[in-house]
């Protein structure tokens, strides 16, 4: 159960960020670009030097990346066919950009690597 808690602490939606806004010119991902608001601000939001700055900028352009080509070409191409329900879609995609935001989480905690330590603690032989 701690462990459970802990992991939940780690998830993106477990860090307080400010009011996001639905829109952004997708008509049917809604739940995507709201997940793509949430990481997108988390990695914005770190700072440090070095690495931790390359890694934001990588995962920022990756993020803009699914953002801007696939999802809006796909909706724009749902527009034209409205008996099709985007919503299995949406959810997935909001399960791809939440577990990236999640592993960012967990990164940039101070203590990332105790809980590996622990990990492997528990893997070894009883």
């Amino acid at each position: 159960a701690k462990r459970q808690s802990a992991d939940q602490a780690r998830s993106i939606h477990a860090v307080p960020m400010p009011e996001l806004v639905a829109g952004g010119g997708l008509d049917f991902f809604i739940n995507a670009e709201l997940a793509y608001q949430r990481s997108r601000s988390y990695a914005q939001s770190l700072h440090g030097d070095g690495a931790l700055l390359s890694l934001r900028e990588t995962l920022c352009h990756a993020l803009d990346f699914v953002h801007n080509l696939p999802l809006q070409m796909m909706n724009d191409t749902l527009k034209r066919y409205p008996f099709v329900d985007p919503a299995p879609l949406d959810a997935h995609v909001v399960e791809i950009i939440d577990a990236v935001g999640d592993w960012l989480v967990w990164l940039t905690q101070p203590d990332w690597l105790v809980d590996i330590a622990n990990r492997i603690g528990e893997w070894g032989p009883s």
